[in-house]
């Protein structure tokens, strides 16, 4: 209350409570020391000052952790009423849905500038993935043609055990058909994060789109393994 009454000393204990009560704290609680919070209430409670401040720029280091929904959705409509610029970092796709109107990511070593909100940059990133996505099929696929021609010419050429040469047909066989299947998955990955519904801004959306940016990266890096093991192994058919 004592740090509330700093900032609106001519606030009645009432409008105090109240604007207390918005960041969860309600009754004998408004009397806590602050150092006795914990790392959550220390962080609500410190929304609680930002939000009165006169400070026309406010930079927010993941502020959602440690909060629950109702809070999160009290941070977001102050944020829609503050008059000042917000530079933010988050996790929290729900979040940033909801306030962020620019967006600077990164891209490897490049910082991109989307000048849009949140839900248009991940519409765009979609579409840009999936372009690349199809770009790099194309390429593996005439990467598949060379390699096959190679491999016919290796193999007029070769002399030996029919055993032996029928084994490392058999190789290049499998390593192709898991080329195949790290692409079909991959593909099936790509579709499910250029659904739309995907990001209707639920949790368990951004959870799911998480979990599938995460598994594409590991697919990528799967097939890349596999089209060196079956280059290798249709060199030696």
């Amino acid at each position: 209350m004592d740090a509330i009454l700093d900032q609106r000393p001519l606030w009645s204990r009432g409008s105090v409570q109240n604007h207390l009560g918005a960041f969860g704290f309600s009754g004998d609680e408004v009397f806590r020391e602050i150092s006795s919070l914990s790392g959550g209430e220390r962080a609500r409670m410190a929304l609680a000052l930002i939000t009165l401040s006169h400070a026309n720029l406010l930079v927010l280091d993941e502020p959602t952790n440690h909060l629950d929904v109702e809070n999160i959705e009290a941070l977001e409509d102050a944020l829609d009423e503050y008059e000042g610029t917000v530079l933010l970092v988050s996790h929290d796709r729900a979040f940033l849905r909801e306030v962020a109107t620019r967006v600077w990511a990164f891209d490897g070593t490049r910082l991109v500038d989307f000048d849009g909100p949140f839900v248009e940059w991940e519409e765009d990133r979609a579409h840009r993935a999936a372009k690349a996505s199809r770009a790099d099929a194309d390429a593996a696929e005439l990467k598949r043609q060379q390699e096959k021609e190679r491999a016919k010419k290796n193999a007029a050429s070769q002399e030996g055990d029919h055993a032996a040469r029928r084994a490392r047909k058999r190789a290049a066989d499998d390593a192709e058909a898991a080329v195949q299947r790290h692409e079909a998955r991959i593909a099936e990955v790509e579709a499910q994060l250029g659904d739309a519904d995907l990001y209707d801004g639920s949790p368990d959306g951004a959870k799911k789109a998480a979990q599938l940016d995460q598994e594409l990266a590991r697919l990528r890096k799967a097939l890349d393994q596999a089209m060196a093991a079956w280059a290798e192994a249709t060199e030696q058919s």
